[in-house]
Formats: C-alpha cells, sequence, structure tokens
C-alpha cells in the first residue's frame, strides 16, 4: 500500500475535537436531499450500497446513518487500521432513520489508488473533510469513477480558505497579520498530501465542475464553522487550530519566526481571555447522476 504523506495524517485526538463542531456546521438540507434520492432510488427490500471514502474515526458516518433510510450497507475505506478500528467499534451502535440496525464492513487502502470498482453496485459516495488534500487529477479520476458507476454522491466540510476571528461581540476581526498567515495557510493547504499538488481552498469549486461536466446535478451549501467568544469548546478548538496554522506558516515561510510567533502569541492570549472566536468556512456538496433510476424530480 502506498505510504501517505503526513499532511494527510491525522491525529485521534483532533478527529474527535472537531466532530462537534463539524456536527453543528453541516449543511441540513443537503443529507436531506441525500435521504430523499436513496428512497427513489430503493425497490423493495433492497440494501442500499454506502461508501465513505477517508471515513477516519467514523464521524462521517455516526452524522449521516440515523439521517439515511435502510436497509444500509456501509463500506468504509481509510489508510489508518486504527481509526478503521474505532469507527467499527462505534458503529455497532449506529440505526438507520427507521431505527434498524446498519451492516458495516472495512477495507484498509490507500485512496490514493481509488479504482472505479470500488463503487460498483454503489447507491451513494460519502466523504468528508477531505478534498483540499486531493489533487485535480486524483478529483476527475474519482468523479470518472462514480459517473461510471451511476452513483450520487455527498461531499462534507471542504474548506474554502474563507477563516477570520471574532472579538469578544462577535465581530469580525481583519488585522493584516491575520491576512499575511492566510495567505501562507492557502498557499501551504496546496503543497503535496499525498495525491499530488493539493486542491486547497479551491476544493469547492473544482468537486463542482468535476460532476457537471459529467452531467450531475450539483447542489453546495456552505457549513462554517462558527466558534463563538468564550466557550470551553471554542478554546479546545481554537487552540488546536490557531496553534496548527502556526506550524503551517513556520513550513511555509520559515524566515518570518518572529513575526509568526507575535501572531501566535497575540492571538493564543486572547483565546485564553475568552475574548476571540473563530470562523472557518467550508462547503458541502450533494450530486446525483444523469439517467439514474431516480429523476430527483422531488429532491
Amino acid at each position: 500500500m502506498t505510504q501517505p504523506a503526513p499532511g494527510s495524517i491525522f491525529d485521534t485526538g483532533w478527529l474527535r475535537l472537531r466532530e462537534s463542531a463539524d456536527a453543528a456546521a453541516r449543511s441540513t438540507a443537503l443529507p436531506e436531499r441525500a435521504r430523499r434520492y436513496l428512497v427513489q432510488r430503493q425497490r423493495g427490500e433492497r440494501c442500499l450500497s454506502l461508501v465513505d471514502l477517508g471515513c477516519g474515526g467514523g464521524s462521517n458516518l455516526r452524522f449521516l446513518a440515523p439521517r439515511l433510510p435502510g436497509p444500509q450497507s456501509w463500506h468504509l475505506i481509510d489508510h489508518d487500521a486504527g481509526l478503521l478500528d474505532e469507527a467499527l467499534a462505534t458503529a455497532t451502535h449506529l440505526r438507520d432513520v427507521s431505527g434498524e440496525p446498519i451492516a458495516v464492513q472495512s477495507a484498509c487502502k490507500s485512496l490514493v489508488d481509488v479504482e472505479a470498482d470500488w463503487f460498483t453496485g454503489c447507491d451513494l459516495v460519502c466523504a468528508s473533510a477531505l478534498f483540499d488534500l486531493v489533487s485535480s487529477d486524483w478529483l476527475e479520476r474519482l468523479a470518472a469513477a462514480c459517473a461510471a458507476s451511476k452513483t450520487a454522491v455527498l461531499f462534507t466540510l471542504s474548506v474554502n480558505g474563507d477563516w477570520g476571528f471574532l472579538d469578544g461581540d462577535g465581530q469580525a476581526q481583519d488585522h493584516p497579520s491575520d491576512r499575511w498567515v492566510r495567505d501562507q495557510l492557502i498557499a501551504h493547504q496546496q503543497r503535496d498530501k499525498g495525491f499530488g499538488i493539493a486542491l486547497g481552498s479551491h476544493a469547492p469549486q473544482a468537486l463542482v465542475q468535476a460532476f457537471a461536466q459529467r452531467g450531475y446535478q450539483v447542489e453546495s451549501a456552505p457549513s462554517p464553522w462558527r466558534l463563538s467568544p468564550g466557550h470551553a469548546d471554542t478554546q479546545a478548538l481554537g487552540h488546536s487550530l490557531i496553534e496548527g496554522w502556526a506550524g503551517a506558516v513556520h513550513e511555509q515561510s520559515p524566515n518570518e519566526q518572529q513575526r509568526l510567533e507575535r501572531w501566535l502569541i497575540h492571538r493564543l492570549s486572547q483565546l485564553n481571555a475568552g475574548a476571540l472566536g473563530l470562523e472557518v468556512g467550508h462547503m458541502d456538496f450533494f450530486a446525483y447522476p444523469p439517467a439514474s433510476d431516480s429523476t430527483g424530480d422531488n429532491l
């Protein structure tokens, strides 16, 4: 198996930390579109087939399974065997929208090697917080594979590069030092994460283009994190975010360490004092193929 690049490896603690923020940010309309699509597509008691790419510890599965019809059969794919074990352990308690148990299996393999036969017979391909890491060429291969299998897709929480800080009153701040950090971070996000030159904040637009070109009906919706000043969750996640951003900026501009340190100390002190909040922009995406069994007229 191809070894994952460092930029595509995520700590379990970070994934758990962000799960509540992800759940609060996600579009509710697009999972509902997916539910309607699957209901229309289903015939009799046929088990619906769903794939979760880069499933991590299973947060996407935990969010979606109770919102989608059944019977459900999930295929989880990730390169991290430990995260797959965690996802499988929590899946035993999950139920579909009707309260029935779901079936789950997993495969430990690199997403770099995505193949069309992964989606044979699949009804819905899902992924969360993945597409800023991948390249344009990889996305084209994925879109072609999905189109070949005529499967719908529900991709959530793709970063769009729009982030900033909030003061104690919840008003947006826009300091030159923040803009500098943002520019460095956007550049860093486009480094190779193991899939080729990463899309970074261009991922939402690239998703729309890749699937629309293949005749898919597409819909996007914003899904920003909104972390209010002074909340315990904001401080925990905010610390991890700000320190992570600083690490990326240091890699991108190692000769600007003093400037970066001033920014980091200032923002962390405000966060610790409960005087700083954050907004981080993401987009969610749902698309279904043409000439499918489900016309989508009632979506």
